[in-house]
């Protein structure tokens, strides 16, 4: 009876260790950028931003993998997403250069930088100009970058010759107080 629960006992180690072996294997035979992508679609996006740099650091040619470090790294560090993503730009096809403008506008728009956001949102426009969501947000870092136009109440800083109105001044006496 003894010999007959030590059986089972080393059927499961037999499974459980090859079971890890295999795993071990598919990790080092899948490529890092399945991992990146299995970490982006979960929510870790720290550690796609981390698989992604590391296969864009492998293949610095590639833009595709550059194009993924840069939009992984959105919202971590917006600096490094927009270099990334201009050097994908610079590197990819006409598709892959209109998804890196977009999200490097996005990265620039977090990071205040409103006129770059603006140039990255124009090159959008400049290969699809139907693109709603960039011609949106295009107009929105122009409303940013550029501050409004003051009304042309605003822009008066002396009133004009007789357009005072002698009630709403706080004194009859324009200049300071009265000596006795």
């Amino acid at each position: 009876t003894g010999e007959s629960s030590v059986k089972p006992l080393r059927l499961y180690l037999v499974l459980l260790v090859g079971t890890v072996v295999v795993a071990w294997l598919v990790m080092q035979l899948a490529p890092i950028d399945a991992a990146g992508s299995f970490a982006y679609q979960t929510g870790a996006f720290g550690t796609a931003s981390t698989l992604f740099l590391e296969s864009a650091v492998r293949d610095p040619g590639d833009p595709f993998r550059v194009y993924s470090a840069g939009s992984a790294q959105l919202g971590l560090d917006d600096s490094e997403a927009a270099d990334l993503l201009l050097r994908s730009y610079e590197l990819g096809d006409e598709d892959l250069k209109q998804r890196s403008a977009y999200n490097a506008g996005i990265a620039y728009f977090r990071e205040a930088d409103y006129f770059a956001a603006v140039r990255a949102f124009r090159a959008v426009l400049e290969i699809d100009p139907s693109d709603s969501d960039a011609r949106y947000n295009y107009e929105l870092a122009l409303r940013y970058a550029l501050p409004p136009t003051p009304s042309e109440q605003q822009q008066r800083t002396n009133p004009e010759e007789g357009q005072t109105d002698p009630t709403i001044t706080p004194s009859p006496e324009p200049g300071g107080f009265r000596c006795v």
